[in-house]
């Protein structure tokens, strides 16, 4: 499936490049269980990651505070047009020495972060068949490493953003990229008033080391967190097509349940405002499966309610099952898909734990690589917390 629509970024491009000159691009069509050896080597591969940018980070911060006391003792470089610039703009070329350490700490951390997701990749292509390592998967890496966003554009006649709000989306934008610049002031505030306005300029950047090593291991964590639901994805669908079709091997008829469910996907991606890789994976399998035309599946709630009162009990029950599974792919779990499921529970009088789905998706965020056994176990629990009402299931 090419859900990338439209020519991408010039950096994107460039990177997704850079990423193939140093895969093989060659994947065993075969997959093999992810065993707690695994977890424990790629946990210790990570490890090392989370190191390197935050030494690139310190790095950076010891530029710019080398260039700080530079300008202290100006006086004892002696007397030449450099050091008179400096005297004369002391200000500026502080500031040319941080855009140019942060030039290279950028590019640095760009290009740990598509070495560490390929390889991370590569670790992990035993869990996953060679039919989904396409253009795209390879794209959706290459983004997380940049840390852009997901594709927005719409896909099988399905608008990611068709509910979203173009303000909020550019607001939480805004403030994650103020997250350093204020925490960095305020370091440089509390210094200043704990020495005095006297103190040294130099020791003042010094303070800010720290924070760059800090800030740059807290995001590389937060992308290698969304990395890991990318590649453990192919696991949750085969896990998820397993128990929402069983006896299929893989392979579902058309009986209406299959359109049901990828329009109930449709809903669920409109709810979260963008096409993350695993929900496009699931519709790709979808449509793919049962060579679904996209004229029949849709994005609207009236739609999909219409389309899940003519299936029978059974399969009513067993859509909003697989509904709590696909809710969770990308590991979040908020309001709006909440209300979603509650609506659809109370249409087809249906007893859920929407603590059990909160639980289940918070666990898959914070877990990071799990072993197909608890994987297993996890989703066929949460799979089966919902029923008929007057079983016994968890109280929401």
């Amino acid at each position: 499936m090419n859900t990338e629509l439209e020519k991408p970024p010039l950096l994107l491009r460039y990177f997704h490049k850079y990423y193939k000159s140093i895969d093989d691009g060659q994947i065993k069509d075969t997959i093999e269980p992810f065993t707690e050896d695994d977890v424990r080597e790629l946990r210790r591969f990570e490890r090392g990651a989370f190191i390197r940018a935050g030494l690139a980070g310190a790095l950076t911060g010891l530029a710019v505070a080398m260039g700080a006391l530079v300008v202290d003792y100006v006086d004892a470089l002696g007397d030449n047009h450099i050091t008179r610039f400096i005297l004369n703009y002391p200000e500026v070329f502080i500031t040319i020495i941080a855009i140019l350490a942060t030039i290279a700490e950028i590019v640095y951390l760009y290009v740990l972060g598509v070495r560490t997701i390929h390889e991370l990749s590569e670790r992990t292509e035993k869990t996953r068949l060679a039919t989904i390592q396409d253009q795209n998967w390879e794209f959706n890496l290459t983004r997380l490493a940049l840390e852009m966003p997901f594709s927005h554009d719409p896909v099988f006649g399905i608008n990611p953003m068709r509910e979203a709000s173009p303000l909020k989306t550019l607001m939480i934008g805004l403030a994650y990229k103020a997250k350093i610049s204020i925490s960095t002031f305020v370091a440089k505030a509390l210094v200043k008033r704990v020495l005095g306005r006297g103190a040294a300029r130099g020791f003042i950047e010094l303070v800010t080391v720290p924070i760059f090593a800090v800030w740059n291991v807290l995001i590389f964590m937060w992308v290698l967190r969304k990395v890991r639901m990318v590649l453990i994805g192919p696991r949750l669908i085969r896990e998820l097509a397993l128990l929402a079709f069983p006896n299929s091997d893989y392979t579902p008829t058309n009986d209406g349940f299959q359109e049901s469910m990828a329009t109930a996907l449709g809903v669920l991606i409109v709810q979260k405002g963008e096409l993350h890789p695993n929900a496009a994976m699931l519709l790709d399998y979808l449509m793919q499966s049962i060579e679904l035309k996209e004229e029949k599946i849709s994005d609207k709630r009236e739609v999909l309610y219409e389309k899940i009162s003519h299936l029978n009990p059974q399969d009513q029950l067993r859509l909003f099952r697989s509904c709590l599974l696909a809710a969770v792919l990308d590991g979040n779990y908020k309001k709006r898909e909440e209300k979603l499921l509650a609506d659809i529970a109370t249409k087809l009088n249906l007893e859920w734990s929407t603590t059990e789905v909160k639980r289940y998706a918070n666990s898959l965020k914070k877990s990071g690589w799990i072993t197909d056994d608890s994987l297993r176990k996890q989703m066929t629990g949460l799979f089966h917390s919902a029923n008929f009402k007057g079983n016994d299931v968890a109280k929401q």
